[in-house]
């Protein structure tokens, strides 16, 4: 995400980055030179404010859903919660991005949306079946 976002900021793009962490947030964007929001993919109401604040900077052309968490371990041995906030993370993140740009973006018949995943989608790894779901 961090890669991503400095360099479309190197290429003139108006970029704001969330993150449950906002302090950790901040200080990246104050390195490379972007604004910052906490941002909780989970929470579509979190996700509206994160759509409004980059509103603000102009009609959001691009949205690349970046964010994601990784359990590992057996998968009788973790907790059921775990799983439900991976999926949350990694899928339901990535729909709620989606919700909040994508009518924008189609009334404006212009932009852009990444999601990024992993290769986790196309081979499995022991130990990381819900991540690979999710991917």
């Amino acid at each position: 995400g961090r890669a991503t976002a400095a360099e479309l900021a190197r290429r003139g793009a108006q970029v704001l980055i969330g993150d449950l962490d906002v302090e950790e947030a901040h200080r990246t964007s104050d390195e490379i030179g972007v604004t910052a929001t906490h941002l909780d993919v989970t929470d579509p109401s979190s996700v509206t404010a994160f759509h409004e604040a980059a509103s603000a900077l102009g009609p959001p052309t691009m949205l690349v859903n970046n964010a994601g968490i990784q359990y590992m371990g057996p998968f009788s041995e973790q907790k059921l919660e775990l799983y439900h906030r991976e999926v949350s993370v990694n899928l339901l993140g990535v729909i709620n991005g989606m919700h909040a740009f994508l009518p924008g973006m189609l009334a404006r018949d212009h932009g852009h949306i990444v999601n990024i995943a992993s290769m986790a989608a196309k081979v499995t790894t022991p130990g990381m079946s819900v991540y690979c779901a999710t991917k």
